[in-house]
C-alpha cells in the first residue's frame, strides 16, 4: 500500500512540476495577464500533463503485452556480437526463450497510476477548457 501510495504521490508531484513549468514559462506567475490568458495558459498546461501522462502509459502497456519483444531481441544479439571479445557469433538464446525471460520481468511494471493521473488531468483539462470559452 505504501508503494502504491509513493508512486501516486511522485507521479502527481512530476504533474505538478510540468504544470507550474508550462504556466511559468508562458508568464502567468511574472506578467499581468487577464484571466482569459491566464486560464487558457492552465488549460495549456494540464493538456501537457494529460497527454504526456497518458502518452506514457499507452506506450508501458503495449510493451507489457510483448509488442517490442522483437526488437529488444534483435538489439541484444546486435550487441552481443559485437561486445563479445571471443567474437563468439552463435546465438546465446532462441527468441521463444527470450520471451519467456522477459516476461516475467514485464510482471512488475505498472501502468495504472500514469492512466488514472493522465486521466484526472485530461478531465480537468476539458473542465479548464469550458471555463475558458465560456467565462471569459
Amino acid at each position: 500500500m505504501k508503494k502504491g501510495l509513493l508512486t501516486y504521490s511522485i507521479s502527481f508531484v512530476v504533474a505538478l512540476a510540468i504544470i507550474l513549468g508550462v504556466c511559468g514559462g508562458n508568464g502567468v506567475f511574472t506578467k499581468d495577464l487577464s484571466g482569459q490568458e491566464t486560464m487558457r495558459f492552465v488549460c495549456d498546461g494540464f493538456f501537457v500533463v494529460a497527454a504526456l501522462f497518458l502518452g506514457v502509459s499507452l506506450i508501458v502497456w503495449t510493451g507489457k503485452q510483448g509488442v517490442f519483444d522483437g526488437l529488444g531481441y534483435s538489439m541484444s544479439l546486435w550487441t552481443q556480437k559485437f561486445t563479445n571479445r571471443k567474437r563468439d557469433w552463435h546465438k546465446k538464446e532462441e527468441f521463444h526463450e527470450y520471451k519467456e525471460r522477459v516476461a516475467e520481468k514485464r510482471k512488475k511494471r505498472e501502468v495504472n497510476h500514469l492512466l488514472i493521473i493522465g486521466g484526472v488531468f485530461a478531465i480537468l483539462t476539458a473542465v479548464s477548457y469550458l471555463v475558458y470559452k465560456f467565462a471569459f
